[in-house]
């Protein structure tokens, strides 16, 4: 099945580090949308949300992963299916064509919420990786983020970006 990624989950290694063997389509872009960082999170920080907004100007880019459709429910529990999220099935734009894709979309939002700094770093080396627009990468780079007073949290994260021929 195809699945639309967004923020940490465009690194193919995270997805990989939670048990589903994701292989990378290519970019992907959400229209009438746009990428707020308000979906709380168990840990008190910030994580990626897509926000509908109807402007076709407002746009969100990711990642069109292929996943085993038996590995959904992997993903399900990773993302808090049902709790912090709701996987629905959306119109994305890849490689100039219309496609569904599976993505989540937050539910659990509060404004003003900032992401942990190791969050955003999966986030934009995912976007990196996927080779997504330079100004949206360096859009990316602008949100302001925080240190995880969990070192071993954050350390455990960031091996993630350890280079595994992804």
């Amino acid at each position: 099945m195809k699945y639309f990624a967004y923020g940490s989950n465009m690194l193919a290694a995270r997805l990989r580090r939670r048990g589903v063997s994701a292989q990378a389509v290519g970019p992907a872009l959400l229209r009438g949308h746009r990428l707020v960082w308000t979906k709380r999170s168990a840990d008190g920080s910030g994580k990626c949300g897509v926000l509908p907004t109807a402007d076709p100007a407002d746009v969100v880019w990711g990642v069109l992963f292929e996943i085993d459709d038996r590995e959904l429910s992997i993903l399900d529990r990773a993302e808090g299916a049902g709790r912090g999220y709701l996987r629905e099935t959306i119109a994305v734009r890849a490689g100039g064509r219309p496609v569904e894709a599976a993505t989540y979309i937050a539910i659990d939002v509060v404004e003003g919420l900032r992401p942990y700094e190791w969050y955003k770093r999966l986030a934009v080396a995912g976007a990196k990786k996927a080779g997504l627009p330079t100004a949206y990468i360096d859009w990316l780079n602008t949100v302001s983020s925080k240190q995880d007073p969990d070192e071993a949290r954050r350390g455990a994260e960031l091996r993630t970006l350890a280079p595994e021929g992804d």
